[in-house]
């Protein structure tokens, strides 16, 4: 990872969160190093107002250390500042509830049989491809678009505040202060006056912007303009589409801090896993065919939830697998011969043998002469005696040859 940071070139090794580690440790460092420097100077400095009796070599030597420390150039820090938002209106019991909703266009379904209820300090993430439906879902639950299928309820004090991800109110040729303020260099917010181009300050705008065209700022300045707008309106409900798009790392990082400590309830789209671990509650994500999954806990716990339900799939692909070999063998293969069945398989063509003989011999009787002259009884036993003979010689056979087939 390569970090563009006060005119200077940073290169970290390893993939983003080893960056974010080693960001971590790097600013700490950086904050012990200048905090030691400043507790330096404060206690040489009380050592110096009490006044040195003598100019000793070693007092020269500790005034030298004391002047090098005060033209050691400070380390730099971002500017603290935190977005402001309107002290919210108190939540009713009934927040936002979704219920069974179903939404799509032009006979592609986004979202199917989608439900939800949000409680009081909920902060939902929502992930998912592009075009698969994240922004229309914010929509529909905002009241903004009517779905196919099933209703969305609101609260009687729900208020949204919405930031998309479009900026679609900013007009390129409009100035800074007339974006934010339709001109005026003071408004009031939360019943104090703010003067706004020392408000812009504070977000780390130059004080000489306030008369500069939007055309003429960054993507990350814009965005961070259009936030700081949106965000004096108010609301009790944060709905933010994509709202890490363009910001700096420490940007972003103050945005966290702004929604963790909002007393309120928020829905947030956006693609920034680390984001989205650090701030939510609940995660959102769209699967295939219109399939929306309600995680609790962050994105991680989502990756969690997948892991586990991908080794539930292949311990029950193995199982059936398991399985197979086992029914074949019960179904399919031949088992072993017993003692008995060995000796019924060594007598078998004995048995058949006799079998035919007596088939032969009861058609020898059939086919005499004058043998339906007989009494009706003794024909009629004759015959079924014959039939059953024959029958008898096809059981042999058949099994002579199960017993074959078992044998091997």
């Amino acid at each position: 990872i390569v970090e563009l940071e006060f005119n200077t070139l940073y290169s970290f090794p390893g993939n983003y969160e080893r960056f974010l580690e080693y960001k971590t440790q790097v600013e700490l460092t950086r904050n012990a190093t200048e905090d030691n420097r400043l507790a330096f100077l404060r206690r040489e400095l009380d050592w110096f107002k009490r006044g040195p009796k003598a100019r000793t070599g070693t007092q020269k030597a500790r005034m030298d250390r004391i002047v090098e420390a005060i033209e050691t150039e400070p380390m730099k820090r971002h500017k603290e500042f935190l977005f402001e938002i309107p002290e919210p209106a108190r939540l009713s019991k009934t927040i936002l509830e979704a219920r069974d909703l179903s939404h799509g266009f032009e006979g592609k379904t986004l979202f199917r049989h989608f439900s939800l209820q949000v409680q009081y300090g909920m902060r939902i993430g929502i992930v998912g491809p592009n075009g698969s439906g994240k922004t229309t879902l914010l929509r529909v639950l905002m009241g903004l678009e009517e779905p196919r299928k099933g209703r969305v309820i609101l609260g009687d004090t729900t208020q949204f505040l919405y930031v998309d991800q479009a900026h679609e109110e900013m007009d390129p040729a409009k100035t800074v202060l007339q974006f934010v303020s339709d001109g005026a260099r003071s408004i009031e917010v939360n019943g104090r006056r703010i003067y706004v181009p020392s408000y812009l300050e504070r977000f780390l705008f130059d004080k000489h912007c306030a008369d500069m065209p939007l055309s003429n700022l960054s993507g990350g300045e814009r965005n961070r303009l259009d936030m700081l707008k949106k965000l004096l309106r108010g609301g009790n409900f944060l709905v933010f589409d994509e709202p890490t798009n363009d910001l700096d790392l420490y940007t972003l990082r103050v945005l966290e801090e702004t929604i963790a400590l909002f007393d309120g309830c928020a829905l947030i789209v956006s693609h920034d896993r680390y984001f989205l671990n650090r701030i939510c509650t609940h995660i959102l994500v769209f699967e295939p065919e219109g399939r929306v999954v309600t995680i609790t806990g962050n994105y991680d716990d989502y990756l969690l939830y997948k892991e586990r339900e991908a080794q539930a799939l292949r311990e029950s692909a193995a199982a059936e697998q398991r399985a197979k070999p086992t029914t074949k063998t019960r179904e399919d293969s031949p088992r072993k011969l017993t003692w008995n069945e060995k000796k019924e398989l060594e007598g078998m063509e004995a048995a058949i043998l006799d079998a035919e003989e007596r088939v032969a011999a009861l058609e020898t009787e059939v086919q005499a002469p004058g043998f339906y002259e007989r009494d009706h009884t003794d024909v009629r036993a004759a015959l079924d005696a014959l039939d059953a003979a024959k029958a008898r010689v096809e059981t042999l056979y058949a099994r002579w040859q199960e017993l074959e087939a078992m044998a091997g």
